[in-house]
């Protein structure tokens, strides 16, 4: 699985909770975007249905990527609702596009994350460390501490990932976590299992999704392998998750905005302004 176009922000988007990874998509796979992308800004709003009709409700946050002529990104900038920078990302890539580190910077320049891949010699990625620094209230005030919260170790098949073990702490003592993944012949994801550990909110689980014929997902449910760990699941940040996403295209097959509800009820709509070279 090479990591060349990096679309964390604006493809998916999917929330999962229960430790797991960043989201449906497993992270940082290739999109399903098309034609040479110079800008896309993508802004994020609560959805809500006002006498039948689903509407914005303020703006969330907004994200601007800027990509060259290859499809990898130079820069990405991301915006609270106020308009005020919230964060910037650089990207390092090495001589096949694979990228190699993404640091993320606050908006005095400070140091707020670092993830590291490692790839194997058919160019795979085969791991990942992850470095976040974060403050702490202790005794009264906040304080740096420095955390590391994630290592990977992803077995591969055919460049996709089809398991990926995860290791929170590095002394062990969070335990360990595992997700399988299934796909379609086309090589989309179709269904993630998780299974969990004592430490966490919810031990078994998995996910299945399904996509239009643009390859964009329409349908994402979330449930649990049994009554005991759908209680679980249910305290959960994810919850029994049944989400469907309706998308509006550009001319060129991009989707411009999306409307996600979630248990049937309007949860959020993404508008994208992409522009081509």
């Amino acid at each position: 699985m090479k990591l060349k176009k990096l679309f964390v922000f604006a493809i998916a988007l999917l929330i999962t909770g229960c430790g797991t990874t960043k989201n449906l998509k497993i992270g940082l796979e290739k999109s399903s975007l098309q034609g040479k992308i110079k800008q896309m800004k993508v802004s994020v709003y609560n959805a809500e249905n006002l006498f039948g009709e689903i509407k914005k409700n303020g703006l969330k946050y907004m994200t601007v990527v800027k990509l060259d002529r290859e499809g990898l990104i130079t820069e990405e900038k991301k915006y609270r609702e106020n308009g005020r920078l919230h964060s910037y990302k650089k990207y390092e890539f090495d001589a096949h596009g694979n990228a190699l580190r993404i640091t993320e910077l606050g908006t005095t320049g400070n140091l707020r994350s670092s993830k590291i891949y490692k790839y194997n010699d058919h160019g795979n990625v085969m791991g990942e460390n992850s470095y976040s620094v974060k403050k702490r209230f202790l005794f009264g005030k906040y304080k740096r501490h420095d955390y590391i919260s994630k290592y990977s170790y992803i077995k591969t098949d055919r460049g996709l990932m089809v398991r990926e073990e995860l290791d929170p702490c590095p002394d062990g003592i969070c335990g360990k976590t595992t997700n399988v993944y299934q796909y379609n012949h086309d090589g989309k994801l179709i269904e993630k299992k998780y299974e969990g550990n004592q430490y966490n909110d919810c031990s078994f689980f998995h996910v299945t999704v399904k996509y239009d014929d643009h390859g964009n997902i329409i349908m994402e449910k979330v449930v649990a392998d049994d009554k005991k760990n759908q209680k679980k699941l249910n305290s959960s940040s994810a919850g029994s998750l049944n989400a469907v996403y309706k998308y509006k295209y550009d001319e060129e097959g991009n989707w411009k905005r999306r409307l996600t509800m979630k248990n049937g009820k309007p949860y959020t709509i993404i508008e994208r302004e992409i522009t081509y070279y």
